[in-house]
């Protein structure tokens, strides 16, 4: 309902200025502090898997990139993913078909949610166990695009995905694509 949703607004709002006023401002921000330095390095490993297609090279040269600072993707949401692609996909080319695509810039929202799908679905077709998650796919290409267009794209961090959930009552989505959509409409209303 239009009550529900000014709601919603007014309580992500509220989020928002406690978060600021918590950090020093003239510090910048969290993202400008501790990734915005690093964007042109992931576009370089990323352009490189572009030009090469070495989903192992990519994979060791972001594994080490993104330990070397506070980059919030070293975890089993980020880093893990990429490095369990390179390890259980039994096509690298199709796997780097799938990463070029998937960490690439998208050029609107359906692009970003047709991205997400794909990477998700592949996620599940080597998919072992609970590992890797195809929900982990909507963090894992939006880091990418927020480090290359950070005002444009946001980024779904895991505790995003909680406090989606807790925003709009909707604790799950069947298509990651979806879940990436709603959290864009969130984000940038």
């Amino acid at each position: 309902t239009v009550q529900e949703h000014d709601f919603q607004r007014r309580w992500h709002r509220v989020h928002i200025d406690r978060f600021d006023a918590a950090n020093d401002p003239s510090g910048g921000s969290w993202r400008e502090r501790r990734l915005t330095p690093h964007a042109d390095e992931a576009r370089a490993f990323l352009d490189a898997l572009a030009r090469s297609g070495d989903l192992s090279a990519f994979q060791a040269d972001t594994d080490r990139w993104i330990r070397s600072f506070d980059s919030g993707y070293g975890g089993t949401a980020g880093q893990m993913i990429i490095n369990q692609i390179n390890k259980m996909s039994p096509d690298p080319d199709a796997a780097a078909t799938v990463l070029i695509d998937a960490l690439s810039t998208p050029t609107d929202l359906d692009d970003a949610v047709g991205k997400i799908r794909r990477l998700a679905d592949h996620l599940q077709e080597i998919r072992v166990g609970a590992h890797p998650s195809p929900k982990r796919a909507p963090f894992v290409a939006s880091y990418y695009w927020g480090l290359a267009a950070p005002h444009r794209w946001p980024v779904a961090w895991p505790k995003s995905a909680e406090y989606l959930a807790y925003l709009t009552g909707r604790p799950d989505f069947d298509d990651q694509g979806d879940r990436y959509a709603e959290l864009y409409r969130c984000a940038t209303e």
